[in-house]
């Protein structure tokens, strides 16, 4: 039943004409149910996320995926569930698959940006990253001195160690973000 809903209410943002701000508005209330207080809620949320990601033309994607990117990386960092952090991770591998390079270059910003914090924005930076390396390296071959800068970023990671409490998640990410530029 809620495949089925998800099913109708993508067709709906489809298919049913609307004023641009409506869209939004939808599309917003969509990725706000992806953080739903219960994991139930939460794993319809991403599912329904993940169906318009998919269906979406590629045009209105390019439009909204800083709309929807940004929620689904919070929601991978924060949500305690391994389950939903899970299907989060293919539904940002999924969107990272039908960017653009221009739209992969400016996440790709965005991880530097969260890389040179500390905390959940240095661990969203490397989680991200492995993503990107795992799903595009299309990107990378085309942009041929990112991959020795962020080599070098990753190798540093290793060795800072202010946040201790993230330190070995920071080193796990580090060392896949490693091994996937290696490949």
């Amino acid at each position: 039943l809620r495949q089925q809903s998800a099913g109708i209410f993508v067709r709906y943002l489809l298919d049913y004409p609307m004023a641009e701000e409506k869209f939004e508005q939808h599309l917003k209330q969509a990725v706000a149910n992806i953080s739903f207080e219960y994991q139930e809620g939460r794993l319809s949320g991403i599912a329904l996320v993940t169906l318009i990601i998919e269906k979406l033309p590629q045009e209105l994607l390019e439009k909204h995926t800083q709309l929807l990117f940004l929620p689904l990386v919070l929601q991978l960092i924060n949500d305690d569930s391994k389950e939903c952090r899970a299907e989060v991770s293919k539904s940002l591998t999924l969107l990272l698959n039908r960017s653009s390079l221009e739209l992969l270059q400016t996440i790709e910003e965005y991880c530097i940006k969260w890389l040179n914090q500390t905390g959940p924005q240095r661990l969203a930076s490397l989680e991200v990253f492995a993503l990107l390396a795992e799903t595009r390296a299309d990107f990378f071959r085309k942009n041929g001195s990112s991959v020795e800068q962020w080599m070098g970023r990753l190798e540093a990671n290793l060795h800072y160690r202010k946040d201790q409490s993230l330190a070995d998640l920071v080193t796990y990410f580090s060392l896949v973000g490693i091994e996937k530029l290696s490949v």
